[in-house]
């Protein structure tokens, strides 16, 4: 009965004296009352948020945060982030590479629908979560401006740059990496390289510099130092570039030097986490960690989704099932290890991205889920274990064992 009534006095309208004459066997009816009802205890801060406001969750747990070095902030990414405008009206790159575009210009809509990774703009992956934009940028023939791309243009580097800006500027303590992880630029591009100019590097650098300027840190901060360090000193972007180290400016940090991001390449559920799996006991000590949590489409995916009971149809459908299996190993027993960048497609589901995020709180703390965050993730590893198929390769259909 007081546990019903606790519930349906929204847990907090009343209050209790429980004398037991022993403080253990008291303390011992609290957590009881608290299993029944299904919540938290009652949290200090210091103890950290009940639910994680994931628009401004740095400075939430900046007390949690301040003295970690940025390598061992764990935090959701965003995987091909400057995707979320592509459409059919997009046109591909100059340089890409695949089947030819005579074939391809009669499976448009396949190629966006593989191709675009994000549903959000920029400013709506800042908001639900993701302090890591994975970019591809191209130069325009055609305008002479910087795109972003995945095989097709996107959207505007200046698009991407004020969305960017927009966040920062109603924020105080959000702390964004901006990795900059392919340029693209006709004729200067061959086989399995990609690179610009020296003179469109230049200008790509003042274009950061306009939008960005006071905001980017420089090299000499070093990865060794705390946020404290970063958010006293005013910097909010870290730019990394796949560049030459010797043509990058002070503000531009060398991806090869700053970042271990390393692509899994596999199209199977199953190959994936046993390949990320692999992966968390091997931690880079000085070095930004990216964990890739993305399932990579091969050819005959995209052809067996003409099937009838395919279950993956686009790339999103990739991205749900992947983060349905990642949910409970956040909640679960990942915990363990100290993880930095987790990136998925699709980056904006708010229960995945609160679970990264508690990451970074003691396990003690980290455990004490507010009641929605708690029964969400309850019913949806539930939900998983009962309804969802095993995917196997995701071109081939649904089999009997169940994840």
């Amino acid at each position: 009965n007081v546990a019903g009534e606790v519930q349906g006095n929204a847990l907090g309208a009343r209050t209790w004296d429980i004398d037991c004459g022993c403080p253990a066997r008291q303390q011992a009816w609290v957590q009881h009352l608290q299993d029944l009802v299904g919540v938290a205890e009652p949290q200090s801060s210091l103890d950290g948020p009940a639910t994680v406001d994931l628009r401004q969750w740095m400075g939430q747990l900046e007390c949690h945060l301040r003295g970690k070095q940025l390598c061992d902030v764990a935090m959701p990414g965003s995987h091909d982030a400057g995707t979320y405008g592509m459409t059919l009206d997009h046109q591909f790159i100059p340089c890409y590479k695949g089947p030819p575009k005579v074939v391809l210009k009669y499976f448009k809509k396949d190629a966006v629908k593989w191709s675009r990774a994000q549903r959000l703009d920029i400013r709506g992956q800042l908001e639900a979560g993701s302090r890591y934009l994975d970019l591809r940028i191209v130069r325009n023939p055609e305008d002479g401006q910087f795109w972003t791309c995945h095989g097709l243009f996107s959207n505007t580097l200046r698009d991407v740059l004020q969305g960017l800006t927009d966040f920062l500027s109603t924020t105080n303590r959000e702390v964004v990496l901006l990795d900059i992880q392919e340029l693209h630029e006709s004729n200067y591009c061959e086989d399995d390289r990609h690179g610009m100019t020296n003179a469109s590097c230049k200008e790509l650098a003042g274009l950061f510099t306009e939008f960005l300027g006071p905001w980017l840190m420089p090299k000499r901060m070093g990865l060794g130092c705390t946020m404290a360090d970063i958010w006293e000193a005013g910097y909010r972007v870290i730019l990394i570039h796949n560049r030459d180290s010797l043509s990058l400016t002070e503000n531009e940090w060398c991806r090869e030097h700053t970042l271990r991001s390393d692509w899994k390449d596999k199209d199977a559920l199953d190959d994936l986490f046993v390949a990320l799996h692999a992966e968390l006991g091997h931690k880079p000590k000085d070095k930004l960690w990216v964990l890739q949590a993305v399932l990579t489409p091969t050819p005959m995916t995209t052809i067996k989704a003409h099937l009838p009971g395919s279950v993956t149809e686009s790339l999103e459908d990739c991205a749900n099932y992947c983060k349905r299996q990642l949910l409970p190993l956040l909640s679960g027993h990942w915990h363990r290890h100290s993880l930095g960048v987790v990136m998925t497609d699709m980056c904006d589901d708010p229960i995945l991205n609160e679970a990264t995020v508690r990451l970074n709180l003691p396990p003690g703390v980290a455990s004490r889920w507010g009641p929605t965050s708690a029964m969400t993730v309850s019913r949806a590893c539930t939900d998983i274990q009962e309804h969802m198929p095993h995917m196997g390769h995701l071109h081939e259909h649904q089999h009997t064992n169940t994840h």
